[in-house]
């Protein structure tokens, strides 16, 4: 009890902490634990806010030092530099799209709302909360950001981030109200769609800063059709039948739904918006566009059932439905589910930070919108998406865990069967029996995939798998890696990998490397081009056709001498699209030319005494094989808190090319802000060995980088 009242009593500082340290959780009695708790919050706060006030003043300093940014008489940078970024991120170990958020959060609570950076110091409230009120008023002007803070610093601490987040845009509006139309349409112009891994290998995709009507109305359309799927037999919650409609929708390989047992005429009620004859949004009878009859009324190849789950009429378009993939849904009733006739969808092509906040202790309440100093959104990554090839960084997207419930997606009193009445968190209904199947992958048809730059990576718009050999190959059950996800299970990537087998234009990229996984020679299968080879429409061989842009094969040396038993099909299956089994062989046959021209190199590096320069070449732009080389040998961006693929950035020569060689031991890969890094006048970059890379910031620090290796 004692223990509990000194920390209250105690100001979070030095003497909090060797009181604190004093008082072993194991040893207090219920109320103590209980204060002790709240103590070590505030310390925490503490701690976090002299962290800031730390990064601040390097951000600060930078600025300073650098003519074209400069600060005020006091001391507030014009903007963070890159170059403090920069410093930020290697010091703390973030990624660059984290550490500009982290400064920028340090210079707002360090000068432009200072009063919520010494309520974050003494306590009064946590970090989440203090990034809550930077965040909301980013947008602001320096006075109308302080008269928010003003308003509602003093009953923060006491509020959740829910209540607090209210209370944040209700004042941003009373501060500005002529400026939330505009900061809406300038928010509307920054909408993007991100995708990013979860945990237990699953993935999310969310439309970001999507204009609100047109969000809800998308919303309500996918639980229409969700709640018909149910009314006509699918078992499994709402929230399940929801995420199938929603790829269905997207990927265009949504199947019929049948209408409900004893459902009333697919018509909209009387006194609906709509319902009268002169309306232009409604049809006249016998009016109906083709392929929107009613069911009885279908051909017998377009009737409810004759697609099954996951399949799609040949081209990827969905025919006829009573939910159309261009028309608003249909209406039914309540207590006995909407009479849903089928469902289609305009097929969509479509692209691609998971990790916590950066500084512990941050409530998971909610995670934060993200931005830049500015109060703009982090830029994206070379191709569109999120910063760090999809995989998420520090910063979060906004979630959705402090909205209101949707009552309407849980059984109410007088709902039927259809709508679920087990006991099932999401509405019951598994008593029906298994879940429908996900929808079918798309087949993406040439046209929306664009070349790639100089032949360097996959094609933009298609998938990127890479995986060993051996899990190719079913000798291990470790993961695969896909583009903008990460890892993901044996399973999946296979399954991406027979996509692509059954696809002539797939890219196949074999990496040969050492037994510890470093890079030695790159190679590629050649795939065959001639009449036949295509998967023809309707085949199912041919469901991946255009999805895989390229697959990569890392093999290891080992390997070629030695093949795990069972996985050497040396003959092949005959003339036709490649299954998996003849790809195994042209990879061990390519890898094994490609080995034995890494040999030679090498025993020439070995003569010489170091680089022997056989890949080098004359002129500034390295050749395809150097560049294929140097990119597999680095991986990824040869900072080192980038995470960006080697291929997507630039290969920069570690000395100029007027004073040095292009070759492998003059050359990394490197991001853009990277490079622009490297020729800053404060900061220094060497290559001491090849592969190997040293970092030297402002302050002396050095940072150094060794090759990557690839998972085996």
């Amino acid at each position: 009890m004692l223990a509990g009242r000194v920390a209250e009593k105690l100001a979070p500082g030095p003497d909090l902490a060797a009181w604190l340290s004093l008082a072993p959780a194991a040893g207090l009695d219920d109320a103590g634990l209980a204060a002790v708790a709240g103590a070590w919050r505030r310390l925490a706060s503490w701690a976090q806010a002299r962290e800031l006030a730390a990064v601040a003043q390097i951000a600060s300093r930078a600025a300073a030092r650098d003519q074209d940014i400069g600060t005020g008489e006091d001391g507030r940078p014009e903007r963070v530099p890159a170059s403090a970024v920069a410093e930020v991120a290697l010091e703390l170990t973030m990624s660059r799209y984290g550490a500009s958020w982290w400064a920028g959060l340090a210079v707002d609570l360090g000068w432009r709302l200072a009063a919520t950076g010494a309520a974050l110091e003494s306590g009064e409230i946590d970090l989440y909360r203090a990034r809550l009120i930077c965040e909301a008023t980013a947008r602001l002007s320096d006075e109308a950001a302080r008269a928010v803070e003003e308003k509602v610093l003093p009953a923060a601490g006491g509020q959740t981030p829910g209540m607090l987040r209210a209370a944040l845009r209700r004042a941003v509006i009373i501060a500005d109200p002529r400026g939330a139309d505009e900061r809406r349409r300038e928010s509307e112009r920054q909408a993007k769609v991100a995708l990013y891994p979860d945990q237990d290998h699953t993935g999310t995709l969310a439309g970001q800063r999507l204009p609100v009507i047109h969000a809800a109305a998308a919303m309500a359309r996918i639980k229409a059709i969700a709640r018909a799927w149910k009314a006509a037999g699918a078992a499994g919650g709402m929230d399940l039948l929801s995420a199938k409609v929603y790829l269905g929708l997207l990927l265009g390989t949504m199947p019929l739904i049948p209408p409900a047992e004893g459902a009333p005429p697919d018509i909209p009620p009387p006194g609906d918006p709509g319902d009268g004859p002169d309306d232009p949004g409604q049809d006249a009878p016998g009016d109906s566009p083709p392929g929107d009859s009613p069911p009885g009324d279908r051909p017998p190849g377009d009737r409810p059932g004759s697609s099954p789950p996951g399949s799609s009429p040949p081209g990827g378009d969905q025919g006829g439905g009573g939910i159309s993939g261009d028309g608003p849904p249909r209406r039914g009733r309540r207590d006995g589910g909407p009479a849903g006739a089928g469902v289609d969808g305009a097929g969509v092509d479509g692209d691609g930070p998971g990790g916590g906040p950066p500084g512990g202790g941050i409530s998971g309440d909610g995670p934060p919108s993200g931005g830049r100093p500015d109060g703009s959104p982090p830029d994206s990554g070379p191709d569109g998406t999120a910063p760090g090839d999809g995989v998420p960084d520090e910063v979060p997207p906004p979630g959705d865990q402090d909205a209101p419930g949707d009552e309407e997606d849980y059984p109410c009193p007088g709902d039927s069967a259809a709508w679920g009445d087990g006991d099932g968190e999401d509405g019951g209904g598994q008593e029906r029996g298994p879940a429908p199947d996900w929808p079918g992958l798309p087949v993406i048809p040439p046209a929306f995939a664009r070349p790639a730059a100089d032949g360097a990576g996959p094609l933009p718009g298609l998938l990127d798998v890479s995986l060993p050999w051996r899990v190719l190959a079913g000798a291990s059950p470790g993961p695969g890696y896909l583009g903008r996800i990460g890892p993901v299970p044996a399973s999946q990537a296979r399954r991406l990998a027979g996509c692509a087998a059954r696809d002539p234009a797939a890219e196949w990229r074999i990496i040969v490397t050492t037994p510890a996984g470093q890079a030695i020679a790159v190679t590629r299968i050649p795939r065959p081009r001639g009449p036949g080879t295509m998967p023809q429409p309707g085949d199912e061989r041919g469901a991946g056709t255009g999805l895989v842009g390229r697959v990569t094969l890392t093999i290891p040396e080992d390997i070629l001498t030695s093949p795990p038993p069972g996985t050497g099909n040396e003959k092949g299956p005959g003339p036709g699209p490649d299954p998996p089994g003849q790809i195994l062989r042209l990879a061990r046959h390519a890898a094994a030319r490609a080995a034995a021209r890494a040999r030679a190199a090498a025993a020439a590096d070995a003569a010489a005494g170091g680089c022997a320069h056989t890949l080098a070449s004359p002129g500034y732009r390295p050749p395809p094989r150097l560049r294929d080389h140097v990119a597999a040998r680095d991986l990824t961006c040869r900072s080192p808190v980038c995470r960006q693929p080697a291929w997507r950035g630039e290969l920069d020569h570690t000395i100029p090319w007027d004073e040095g060689l292009t070759c492998s031991c003059n050359l990394g890969g490197v991001c853009k802000a990277d490079h622009l890094l490297k020729h800053h006048p404060d900061w220094k970059l060497e290559q001491t060995a090849p592969g190997m890379f040293a970092w030297t910031t402002p302050s002396g620090r050095i940072f150094t980088v060794t090759p990557d290796t690839h998972p085996l």
